[in-house]
């Protein structure tokens, strides 16, 4: 995702584990953006009340993902 998509209660996919994060399950779940600093978005994971930082390149828009099932 480019970060000018970035926005407070944003809903995104997180996407590919960045080496930095080392989160594989957080892989493909959705979360809602909570925080910007720059190429980074703090992020609450849907299924928990944990907040992670994740780099703005691994992230999709949620609702482009039913664009990508296609």
């Amino acid at each position: 995702m480019d970060s000018t998509y970035a926005e407070y209660g944003t809903e995104v996919i997180l996407q590919k584990n960045h080496k930095e994060v080392g989160m594989d399950y957080l892989i493909g779940q959705k979360a809602t953006i909570s925080n910007i600093d720059g190429a980074w978005c703090y992020v609450r994971v849907k299924v928990s009340r944990e907040h992670w930082w994740w780099p703005t390149q691994d992230m999709i828009l949620a609702t482009d993902e039913p664009l990508l099932r296609k």
